[in-house]
């Protein structure tokens, strides 16, 4: 059974100057450590590699860098030296670190090596840069309760570095915090609280609690009893949604309630674009760190209202476009970079999947530049992008069309991989539409079901 990680942050508050500088000697002495043990384990991969469990990897490490009355002489007698009295919960987190970081770099290397063989050996330029092993840069410790954190209400009691030794530092959390972390661990849906982890983000400290959400497995539908709810990312409108069953009927549609967010975001990058026509560049950190709160709360209450209208449809998955890079111009062009498209549709993945729902992915190419009733192609209004004209001169919105012909999409994908090659062909021979699926259409479905 598949289990998926949920956190739970906490903010770090009533710290002092020299807490601060603890706090961060204290971060920075843990990446050092991880930095040196990365090293070891990089050097000796090849004998650790054929190790089956991870627990004898930890072991097998921790017996190269430590010294102990059964391992009086280790290989690198440095680190007890330059890491007096480290702690052995945290030595042995920064091994599994370390231990995670090698077998990834190996993995992506040998990836990159083949696919640089296969574009010589056909004669072809590979200009794509080797994947690169850093120890430092994401290493956050662990702090296990009892070893190295004590709550008591708002109070928390966190071991650090300080006085070349380790001892307790007493810093607080806020009260909405506190609040959002016991509903979380009352939560039945949750599983247990585990260990919290010690983050500096965003000019702060916090502590991630981690909750294993144990799900269950997807329930398996023919296409033909499947309802697909069809999303459309957008800037004008957030989400549209469409909720389609296999022969093209549209049960339910709707358009997500959050332009006040938009609005609210749109008022920071304005702010941000006045300030620096006027005064140049400068200093725009407190900008920038309330838009990055807004755009965080924008992404989690619309992916939470797209996976609610999956379940109150009763919905077998959610289809959304697979979105790239894009570009703009002017004002355009930062409402474009601070979409947050991806993030959105990261957050919906794990949502839906504690919910038992699939997400799929499908091409974006045409699902708004055709119209969902065959007609072609439809032309949008200048002043409002969301609005456009089918050529038979019908209004609609725009991205609800879209996301019509996004469900489609999948219908007529699933169709085609549940039936043989041969019935398939004699289908696209009465709809031509289906020999290129970024040309169909919701009335390429509706064609569909009135032949089968």
């Amino acid at each position: 059974m598949k289990q998926l990680r949920v956190i739970r942050k906490t903010e770090l508050n009533h710290m002092s100057y020299g807490q601060r500088r603890v706090f961060a000697q204290t971060l920075g002495l843990y990446r050092s450590a991880c930095g040196y043990i990365g090293n070891v384990v990089l050097a000796h991969w090849d004998s650790l590699e054929a190790l089956s469990f991870a627990k004898k990897r930890i072991n097998a490490v921790e017996a190269l860098i430590h010294k102990t009355t059964n391992n009086p002489d280790p290989e690198y007698p440095d680190f007890d030296r330059l890491y007096y009295k480290f702690p052995s919960y945290l030595r042995r987190a920064a091994i599994s670190y370390a231990i995670g970081q090698v077998s990834s770099y190996q993995t992506r290397l040998a990836a990159w090596e083949m696919e640089k063989h296969a574009a010589m050996s056909d004669g072809k330029r590979f200009r794509k840069k080797p994947p690169r092993l850093s120890f430092e840069t994401n290493a956050f410790p662990v702090l296990y309760r009892g070893q190295s954190y004590k709550q008591d209400g708002c109070r928390v009691q966190i071991k650090v570095f300080i006085r070349h030794t380790w001892d307790w530092v007493t810093v607080g959390i806020p009260q909405r915090d506190l609040r959002s972390l016991i509903k979380a661990a009352a939560d039945p849906s949750l599983g247990k609280m585990e260990s919290p982890t010690l983050v500096y983000a965003f000019h702060r400290y916090c502590l991630y609690f981690p909750f294993q959400v144990k799900t269950g497995k997807f329930g398996k539908l023919p296409p033909d009893e499947q309802i697909i709810l069809g999303v459309d990312l957008g800037i004008n409108h957030g989400a549209v949604c469409s909720a389609v069953d296999a022969r093209g009927y549209v049960h339910s549609r709707a358009f997500d309630p959050f332009e006040k967010e938009r609005w609210a975001i749109e008022c920071v990058l304005t702010r941000i674009r006045v300030i620096q026509r006027k005064s140049g560049p400068q200093r725009l950190s407190r900008l920038y760190t309330k838009l990055a709160c807004l755009k965080d709360n924008y992404v989690r209450q619309l992916a939470r209202w797209i996976v609610n209208q999956a379940v109150s449809h009763h919905a077998y998955g959610i289809v959304l476009e697979h979105l790239g890079r894009m570009k703009g111009r002017g004002r355009h062009r930062d409402r474009i970079h601070h979409w947050c498209k991806c993030r959105i549709r990261d957050f919906v993945k794990s949502m839906a999947l504690r919910a038992h729902i699939r997400v799929f992915l499908i091409n974006p190419r045409n699902t708004s530049a055709l119209a969902y009733d065959g007609s072609g192609k439809v032309i949008r209004d200048m002043s409002d992008f969301s609005k456009c004209t089918f050529q038979t001169g019908k209004r609609y919105d725009c991205d609800l069309s879209a996301s019509y012909n996004i469900a489609a999409r999948y219908f007529l994908r699933a169709m085609k991989k549940s039936m043989s090659s041969e019935a398939w062909t004699r289908l696209r021979a009465e709809i031509p539409e289906l020999g290129k699926r970024t040309a169909c259409t919701l009335s390429t479905l509706w064609k569909l079901a009135e032949v089968s």
